[in-house]
């Protein structure tokens, strides 16, 4: 069966033996092109994407991809975690070993946060395909993190605690982890560059740049909140796992019992300075930051170099990064006054001046743009509509 051709001219069905279109009369050599013409790869995947279901089949293809690298990221990372399950077990089983259950509570702490990590990708990136804003701006946290985390990981190093002697393969650099910072650093890389991409989460101005639509402090403190309930996970972790052991005749001693009760406490802080921050006080935003930095101090103290240590420091410096590198977090946290009982440009008549107005009226401090709002949004109309 000969496939079926179409006239070019007025896309009549034609024949195999006909010489001549029978609507138009167009020679047939002329006339007859192939059903199914030629399509690039693009249209081809478009095609494929439109089976999709929900969100998937209407998004670009830009961010479906980085959307899929994100999950295979995770999936594989997920997989990873898995393959050294029974490398913990075994831990248990030793029963001739007496710090046997504290070493494998220790490594299980590095499982704990690897998996909860994927998890959190996995939501980042289901929040990317109902363009987020805040979830892009989130998501550079961790995939880059993860990339810099692997390239510091010292595992394997002689004298190293147990959980790095237990993981050693999962922390050095081998195949999946390598394969799994590719794909978190070219999903980065997609998310920061691609003009479809910032078209998708952004809106475009008359001037043709895109406007992103975040407000970096509560990125910054979303940050904060995974990082403080890791940083309290691997603290429990160590507490038990010093009550288990024996500490007399095990390496893990009384030292990785203080340093996990003040992991406990470096996350209440952060936790308990997180409305002030909000809020914009700077003595919040300094708190916080003194609190990741004692947490690097406590992993030099336990010589913390596995991969879920550094995991949690690069998160912790990442949302560090959105409050004090971002341009808009310099006025959020500029020092302020109270307002003056009377304002000295009120005019003759008693009416309030235009700072008092907007004083009263809510208006944002320092024209700081309301989360979800543009910075023209923020702004008080000079001319209002009148009643």
């Amino acid at each position: 069966m000969q496939p079926s051709r179409n006239c070019s001219r007025c896309g009549a069905d034609l024949d195999a033996q006909a010489a001549f279109c029978s609507r138009c009369g167009q020679p047939v050599r002329e006339a007859a092109e192939p059903s199914h013409p030629y399509r690039s790869v693009r249209e081809q995947l478009a095609d494929l994407q439109r089976r999709l279901p929900g969100n998937f089949a209407t998004i670009p293809l830009e961010v479906l991809a980085v959307v899929a690298l994100m999950l295979a990221s995770a999936i594989w990372l997920c997989v990873t975690v898995a393959l050294h399950v029974h490398d913990v077990a075994n831990l248990f089983d030793e029963t001739d070993a007496v710090s046997a259950p504290g070493l494998a509570l220790y490594a299980l702490a590095t499982l704990v946060i690897l998996l909860v990590f994927c998890c959190w990708l996995g939501f980042l990136a289901w929040r990317i395909t109902e363009a987020d804003p805040r979830a892009r701006a989130v998501a550079f946290v961790p995939l880059i993190g993860y990339g810099l985390a692997v390239l510091f990981s010292n595992a394997g190093v002689d004298g190293a605690p147990g959980t790095r002697a237990a993981l050693h393969s999962l922390d050095s650099h081998g195949t999946m982890p390598i394969a799994t910072m590719l794909m978190c650093w070219a999903a980065a890389f997609g998310l920061a560059v691609a003009p479809r991409i910032r078209g998708f989460f952004g809106v475009v101005g008359a001037n043709g740049r895109t406007s992103l639509r975040f407000d970096p402090v509560r990125v910054g403190r979303d940050v904060l909140i995974a990082f403080a309930g890791g940083v309290a996970a691997v603290g429990v972790m160590y507490v038990v796992a010093h009550l288990i052991a024996d500490s007399s005749e095990t390496s893990i001693g009384v030292k990785v019992l203080v340093v996990g009760a003040l992991f406990i406490v470096v996350a209440a802080g952060l936790i308990a300075s997180l409305p002030r921050l909000i809020a914009g006080d700077p003595l919040a935003r300094a708190t916080a930051s003194a609190l990741v930095f004692s947490y690097l101090v406590l992993m030099a103290i336990v010589e913390g170099q596995d991969l879920a240590l550094l995991i949690l420091l690069f998160v912790g410096l990442g949302g560090l990064a959105y409050l004090w590198l971002h341009p808009a977090v310099r006025v959020r946290f500029a020092p302020r006054s109270r307002p003056p009982a009377s304002f000295p440009n009120a005019s003759s008549t008693g009416a309030p001046s235009a700072s008092a107005s907007s004083y009263h009226a809510g208006a944002p401090p320092h024209g700081v743009p309301l989360y979800g709002a543009t910075a023209d949004d923020s702004q008080p109309n000079p001319n209002p509509p009148s009643s």
